[in-house]
């Protein structure tokens, strides 16, 4: 994978020199923000992982940001937001997901913005809404933000997401193609926004599902089980299969209708749609036997298992990095 991501290197602006969740079953109850939170920094970026805020929504609301060492920041950097799931946080995220080792290794910047609400969430959809937070206005204030701190590659800013954060990130593919390059998902619960989800333009999208994962379903169901249980029927969203995930992008992105299927490991099927406009193509990774968990991540074995065959940060890194928003012409 290395060689490949470094192929690809000139089209986003990381690294001029490559030199340089969950924590356990207990942390699925955590509701409370970070901590680091309490005391966010000020003024020029730090390297490392640290905590930032901004003002939203006639609030203030926090973020973390990790900044390699070593790495120049007088050089446009590729950004890449990382969100976490239903009643976790952000350092949940950064354990669960790897994307600090990755950005070690290549010289791009991490995000991983914070929710609202308790047990801490995301307004992807309800009738998991944060009490109407808008999160698509805080998650373009952040990257406002981040913009000031230090120069971004503004074609190479990408969002991931796992559980809840996925199916916020699909929200914002909806709802911020004209600064998300590419997205990522890992077990979101996708549902539309209330006005549908009309991008402006084909978004290229990566997904990883888990055919065994325990809470959002493969082949889809009902957000009641993820929220409360005792909704009206008519309050309980649907979200769809994995494959009719797909699917759905495919047609938005106007891809060819029949994908490609191969079996890339013993546990892993990958199904790509091609022929998209602008190149927006649509991939997804079926886990064989897979929970609700982070291709490549630590072990959960409480929410079902965990491939090794590959790494949900690393192919969202090359999926990404392929993949920078068109020029404007």
């Amino acid at each position: 994978m290395k060689t490949r991501v470094v192929r690809l290197l000139s089209g986003c602006g990381l690294l001029a020199g490559l030199g340089v969740c969950l924590l356990a079953a207990s942390t699925l109850l955590i509701s409370g923000g970070s901590t680091a939170c309490w005391h966010p920094a000020t003024g020029a970026p730090e390297t490392g992982l640290h905590a930032r805020a901004v003002s939203t929504g006639g609030q203030s609301r926090c973020y973390l940001l990790y900044i390699p060492a070593g790495i120049d920041l007088s050089q446009p950097r590729t950004v890449v937001f990382s969100l976490h799931g239903f009643a976790s946080r952000p350092e949940g995220q950064v354990f669960l997901s790897g994307w600090n080792d990755l950005a070690d290794r290549f010289g791009f910047v991490v995000v991983y913005p914070q929710g609202t609400s308790f047990p801490i969430r995301w307004n992807a959809a309800l009738p998991l809404a944060s009490g109407g937070a808008d999160d698509i206005q805080y998650l373009r204030n952040v990257l406002a933000d981040l913009t000031g701190l230090l120069p971004v590659d503004t074609r190479c800013v990408f969002m991931s997401g796992m559980s809840n954060g996925g199916g916020m990130t699909h929200r914002a593919a909806c709802e911020m193609a004209d600064q998300l390059a590419a997205v990522g998902d890992v077990a979101g619960p996708i549902v539309d926004p209330p006005s549908g989800c009309n991008p402006s333009r084909p978004v290229p999208v990566v997904a990883f599902y888990g055919t065994d994962d325990p809470l959002v379903h493969y082949q889809g169901g009902s957000l009641h089980a993820l929220a409360r249980r005792d909704q009206a029927a008519e309050d309980q969203a649907v979200y769809p299969g994995a494959e009719g995930w797909a699917a759905g992008w495919a047609a938005r992105n106007g891809c060819a209708p029949e994908p490609q299927r191969n079996e890339q490991a013993e546990d892993v099927t990958v199904t790509r749609y091609a022929g998209c406009r602008d190149q927006a193509d649509v991939v997804l990774y079926t886990i064989h036997a897979g929970g609700h968990t982070w291709p490549g991540g630590p072990d959960l074995p409480f929410l079902g298992g965990t491939t090794q065959s590959l790494s949900a940060s690393e192919g969202m890194l090359e999926f990404f990095l392929a993949h920078p928003l068109p020029s404007a012409e």
